[in-house]
């Protein structure tokens, strides 16, 4: 789809994922590298501008939606299209946690928030759905935020439901992205990620999932570093922003027992009645 200026090839593209052909689809990568972007336009925007199929876009809380969450999206989108693209929406709904997103009065995007009840969120599919896309996965428990009770649950009642609605050829399909805050999440422990094999730069397969960790292309790491200070002098906030490392991670021993590892003590307890 021909764009208002040229993209390049330095910023993240779910090519590599979807080769893989799976229905829940994660990219993880440090920031800036343009993520929330590719989804955005040659994802959702573009499928919808050709084929009319509205998507499902997922957020953690109601109180998430908002004039200005959605006016970056316009201008994401904006950025790319030589048409200028121009939402409506009808801002009573944010409190309810089920916003519809029309342009030109055709449905571009549904908002659905999975604090809602489980049952307002399966009611809230669409007809010929495109996919499902949720933004900011990875939360940072560091900042107080919180993942809902049962998340993973209920993303795969939703899909179970949304999927009767898809038109299109194989499945629907899920994509979630974020920031490496944590390898530990919902999803992932749900998928019974085995967090000692994901490595950086490669995708780890499941059977109904693949993760890519991606990151930066070097000419990219370059601009960054020479217009951000923070990536230049500040080392905590360098290996989480710039390189991509899970930096609360970083105490948490993972993987096998040490090396000459022995149990050396056994408690029990013996409850008499």
């Amino acid at each position: 789809m021909k764009t208002k200026q040229p993209r390049d090839k330095f910023h993240f593209t779910w090519r590599r994922v979807d080769g893989y052909n799976k229905p829940f689809n994660f990219a993880m990568s440090p920031r800036e590298r343009g993520k929330t972007d590719s989804t955005w336009w040659e994802k959702i925007y573009s499928s919808w501008y050709n084929k009319k199929t509205p998507w499902l876009y997922l957020v953690r809380q109601s109180v998430e939606i908002n004039e200005a969450m959605i006016q970056d999206i316009e201008d994401t989108i904006n950025k790319w299209s030589i048409e200028e693209v121009k939402f409506q929406y009808t801002k009573g709904n944010f409190k309810d946690g089920i916003v519809d997103v029309k342009i030109s009065g055709e449905l571009f995007f549904r908002i659905v928030s999975l604090s809602i009840p489980l049952r307002r969120i399966k009611l809230a599919k669409i007809p010929n759905i495109g996919g499902v896309f949720m933004d900011e996965y990875i939360i940072d428990p560091r900042t107080k935020e919180k993942y809902e009770t049962n998340e993973a649950f209920k993303i795969k009642e939703a899909y179970t439901t949304w999927r009767r609605s898809y038109e299109g050829k194989g499945f629907l399909k899920c994509y979630f992205a974020g920031n490496p805050y944590s390898l530990f999440n919902p999803l992932f422990v749900d998928w019974n990620v085995d967090i000692g094999k994901l490595r950086k730069g490669e995708v780890y397969v499941g059977d109904t999932f693949c993760i890519e960790w991606a990151v930066l292309h070097p000419k990219l790491r370059e601009m960054l570093l020479e217009k951000n200070p923070l990536y230049q002098f500040d080392e905590e906030y360098n290996q989480y922003a710039l390189e991509g490392t899970a930096i609360n991670d970083v105490n948490i021993r993972i993987g096998d027992l040490p090396v000459s590892y022995s149990l050396q003590f056994v408690y029990t307890s013996i409850l008499f009645t």
